[in-house]
């Protein structure tokens, strides 16, 4: 047992003798590998002063893959990607490039800080939204909408922005804040709604290094706010540069925006260049973004929206119904006077006070065994019915309707309670799923309208017998509360023929549409 507990500690120590000389090799080469990190930078920054770029940016690379695969201090590659970026911003204008630099050394190290020595108020701009960046999550914003933000964007250059929509969703406007990043105010504007969602390019003037910043609310068709991405205090960042790595970003269907004609590069921005000033036609009224208090104070194709020109948004108008079906009840006058026939023969016989037979004053009808209604005073007469329009808008404003008037109080003959109409409607307001819409129609009938005249005496009082045929011509007003339930009101002239009647229909009812 003395033998065993002997080997044993003979073994540890053998174990820890090698462990230490493990180490004892491994620290040296530690020491090297930081050493080659620290050679290629101060090698890399002397080639920045002497302005060989792409030698720096070659041997920062080299030194940040060292530091990346070598057991050195996680400083070490702070300072390579630190160095790296100052060389992206300062020496090649690529804000881009040199954000995503710094976001890499903040990531290494958040400790990490800019050498006043290299350092300038440019790069310190994107340097500040690096360290913003990185302590999001890697350039998350908050916010509900899922949006996918550009890479970067030229100088200059309107920077276009799309906020994908899915087509079933509520969403009546977009509204978009932007800024230069460095300025303390945004500026506002409304999103055009485009095939699939709602876009908007930033105007020139707000395209300027380091970055753009914006972010962007969603509303409802009565302003409820819907979803957003991005804060005032924490928006969405997008870098300037003087050129794109990629191609250039663009709205759904159109072209990259080019760049603006009448804006200056600041001074010593590399690959920026101003291009000559053209001659352009003379626009009437405020321009895009400049401050208005009505749509007449801005140009053609603006409207003043929260005190800014901004470019006209269509009209959500919903998903409006095909199929309508109209039922109400019917207030008609009917206009009689002498010589109208009459439904049916006077009661007993003699001289009547209700009837004037064929032949004589004021009654000229083709067969003498007929009658006319006596009429006291010619005027208008009241009538009374039930209605009911079925149509079907085969055309985005143009519907073909079948309708059938049914007056419950009526004499005799073919068709003498019932009046069926065919018509053509024409749709004069845009077509809306809510609200107000105005048409007009015309059609033919077949079926009467009688009118009652009063009679002075007790006897029962004949209806006046009018034409089969007619022609009827008119108007409707609805007004839907949701797509599927409305009301509407329907003003119409009916003109029977050959046995001549005109008579005038209000009709004031529910619409139900699908």
């Amino acid at each position: 047992m003395m033998r065993r507990m002997q080997a044993s500690g003979v073994r540890a120590v053998h174990l820890a003798l090698a462990l230490s000389v493990a180490s004892l090799a491994v620290v040296p080469a530690v020491f090297a590998q930081e050493s080659k990190v620290l050679d290629l930078n101060r090698a890399a920054m002397e080639d920045y002063q002497n302005l060989d770029m792409d030698g720096a940016v070659d041997k920062l690379v080299r030194a940040a893959e060292l530091a990346k695969s070598s057991n050195v201090s996680r400083s070490l590659l702070a300072t390579s990607y630190l160095n790296l970026g100052v060389v992206y911003v300062a020496g090649f204008a690529d804000n881009g490039r040199g954000l995503d630099a710094f976001v890499r050394a903040l990531e290494a190290d958040p400790s990490a800080k800019l050498d006043p020595l290299t350092s300038t108020p440019e790069v310190q701009t994107v340097y500040n939204l690096a360290k913003k960046k990185a302590g999001s999550g890697g350039g998350e914003v908050d916010g509900n909408i899922p949006h996918t933000a550009p890479s970067g964007q030229v100088i200059h250059t309107p920077l276009p922005v799309f906020v994908e929509v899915p087509g079933k969703a509520p969403v009546q406007k977009v509204t978009l804040f932007y800024r230069h990043a460095g300025d303390d105010d945004y500026e506002k504007a409304r999103m055009e709604r485009m095939e699939g969602g709602f876009g908007y390019e930033i105007p020139c003037a707000a395209v300027a290094p380091p970055s753009v910043e914006y972010f962007f609310v969603a509303y409802d068709r009565r302003g409820k706010a819907l979803g957003f991405r991005g804060k005032s205090d924490a928006p969405i960042s997008v870098p300037v540069v003087a050129a794109l790595a990629g191609p250039a970003p663009s709205l759904p269907g159109r072209e990259p925006p080019a760049a603006c004609a009448d804006l200056e590069c600041p001074p010593g921005m590399p690959g920026c260049s101003t291009p000559p000033a053209t001659g352009g036609p003379i626009v009437e009224g405020h321009l895009e973004g400049e401050a208005c208090e009505q749509t007449l104070e801005c140009a053609a194709g603006l409207e003043c929206f929260d005190g800014t020109c901004q470019p006209e948004e269509p009209e959500d108008t919903g998903n409006p119904p095909r199929f309508f079906l109209h039922l109400g009840g019917t207030f008609g006058v009917a206009y009689v006077g002498e010589g109208m026939p009459a439904d049916s023969a006077p009661v007993g016989s003699g001289t009547s006070t209700t009837h004037v037979q064929s032949g004589q004053a004021g009654c000229s009808l083709d067969n003498p065994n007929e009658y006319c209604v006596r009429i006291q005073t010619p005027g208008f007469v009241p009538t009374f019915a039930l209605r009911v329009t079925a149509g079907y808008y085969i055309f985005e404003r143009l519907a073909l309707a079948g309708t059938w008037r049914f007056q419950p109080s009526a004499g005799e003959g073919a068709m003498a309670n019932m009046l069926l109409g065919l018509r053509a409607q024409y749709l004069f307001t845009t077509p809306r799923e809510e609200g107000l819409g105005l048409a007009g129609f015309v059609g033919g009938s077949y079926g009467q309208i009688q009118p009652q005249p009063a009679q002075p005496t007790s006897d029962k009082a004949p209806y006046v017998r009018a034409g089969l045929g007619g022609v009827q011509l008119g108007g409707v007003v609805v007004y839907r509360f949701s797509r599927n339930f409305g009301l509407h009101f329907t003003p119409e002239v009916h003109m029977l023929l050959p046995l001549f009647l005109f008579n005038l229909d209000f009709t004031a009812g529910v619409e139900i549409g699908f």
